[in-house]
């Protein structure tokens, strides 16, 4: 029987979890790559996009959301279904997403274009001096579509 103590932690340690998953989206979203970085230890890595190796040079160099030269306009996540397994300090996660952006097409035309993508994001995660933060990360992609953008009803 699991003891109330016990029950305490696990609610905390999921809920610890669960914010860090809403502020990296939240840090792509505001393109904060220093908040963006925070959700990770060192070392952790990722696998989103085509690329596989260190999250700190994913998010400078192939994350379009952080480019300098970034196409990405606006860019907004949706997380849900959160599942957490904990195994004392360590900590496995998948949590649904919807992200909506539009990007400026630079070719001809110069238009713009809505794209939704949704599918998970399975992530690791360690709990070191108390804090957790994600070890690894993969974007798996469920399903996307893309629209030309029309003007927005706000801009009208």
């Amino acid at each position: 029987m699991t003891s109330t103590d016990d029950l305490v932690r696990q609610i905390h340690d999921r809920d610890a979890i669960t914010a860090v998953i809403h502020r990296r989206a939240r840090a792509t979203d505001t393109r904060d790559l220093e908040l963006s970085l925070s959700c990770y230890h060192p070392g952790a890595t990722e696998d989103h996009e085509g690329f596989d190796g260190p999250v700190d040079e994913y998010l400078r160099t192939a994350s379009p959301a952080f480019a300098p030269d970034s196409p990405v306009e606006v860019c907004s996540h949706l997380i849900g279904n959160v599942e957490i397994d904990l195994d004392d300090d360590r900590a496995h996660s998948q949590s649904y997403f919807i992200c909506c952006l539009t990007n400026r097409d630079d070719g001809a035309g110069g238009g713009r274009t809505d794209y939704i993508n949704a599918g998970r994001y399975i992530d690791d995660w360690e709990r070191r001096d108390g804090v957790w933060a994600m070890t690894r990360r993969v974007c798996a992609y469920d399903w996307s579509r893309s629209d030309p953008a029309t003007q927005r009803w706000f801009e009208r």
